[in-house]
């Protein structure tokens, strides 16, 4: 969307969204160098984004999956590129968002991973 002026550079470059995702390893590096807490057990869990989105029904549509998972990420995202770029761009950033999701389905599964842990106070 730079490259098209849609926005501009200087703006691109200032925005910084970090988004983080402890491996197992390091958040039980973290839990054991804290102190207070004993790690009883850490499981990781990958889960694919649209997991039961088109079961219902037998189809495998990946505008659909595309559609939920773009509108996940939209209402997690949306307030802070909304402040940094203003409202006109947000419709078109996700439509653009949405089609590459497609792309990306098409060459398979989308996962993100959920850690579950069960600690005890020391």
């Amino acid at each position: 969307m730079a490259t098209e002026g849609l926005i501009e550079d200087a703006k691109l470059d200032s925005i910084n969204m970090p988004r983080y995702g402890a491996t197992p390893e390091v958040v039980k590096q973290v839990i054991e160098s804290e102190g207070p807490f004993t790690l009883q057990r850490l499981e990781a869990i990958n889960t694919p984004w649209d997991e039961g989105l088109n079961k219902n029904n037998g189809n495998d549509d990946r505008h659909t999956s595309a559609d939920f998972i773009a509108k996940y990420v939209r209402a997690t995202t949306e307030p802070l590129i909304k402040a940094e770029f203003g409202e006109v761009i947000i419709d078109q950033l996700f439509l653009r968002y949405k089609k590459k999701l497609v792309m990306k389905l098409e060459q398979g599964m989308l996962e993100y991973t959920n850690l579950v842990l069960f600690i005890t106070k020391k």
